[in-house]
């Protein structure tokens, strides 16, 4: 991942390559986890040939490829005819946002309450639990400040 990481971070200092206009100013390429990867870039041709080009040098260097069946492309935001062109260029399917990564929803547009509805579920369980257990104000305090907490910062 350290090969791949410094060729996507080269990326920035070409200047067809356009950064993706939420991640621009962190200068964020790509996010992974385990054996997934998620790429970003602006909505247009030119980057998203880039982008790939660099992904597709990095496959050939280690031998690891994206599964056809199990990669997407997705959209925000892009005109349909620039959304088809992409497509047929880089012969990836287009998934549909909102989509589940890790459990969490992700989506071009801010969450609604219907996707933050697992969120809060899942923490008013962990509530009705405690309750249960007939702690002290002290101890649900601090249930509170850590493992809600936490469930609340892996969804930020």
């Amino acid at each position: 991942m350290e090969y791949l990481t410094r060729l996507l971070k080269t990326l920035k200092y070409n200047p067809d390559f356009n950064c993706h206009p939420r991640c621009a100013k962190l200068n964020l390429v790509q996010l992974g986890f385990a054996d997934d990867l998620l790429l970003f870039c602006m909505g247009d041709v030119i980057s998203a040939k880039l982008l790939y080009a660099c992904f597709d040098s990095f496959s050939k260097a280690s031998g690891l490829i994206a599964k056809q069946g199990k990669s997407f492309i997705y959209f925000g935001g892009v005109a349909p005819n620039i959304l088809q062109e992409i497509l047929q260029t880089l012969g990836l399917q287009a998934g549909t946002l909102p989509f589940r990564y890790l459990r969490l929803s992700l989506s071009s547009k801010r969450l609604s309450i219907g996707q933050c509805q697992p969120l809060l579920d899942k923490m008013t369980g962990r509530i009705s639990i405690w309750i249960a257990k007939l702690l002290s104000y002290a101890g649900r305090l601090q249930l509170i400040k850590s493992v809600l907490t936490a469930i609340q910062n892996l969804w930020s």
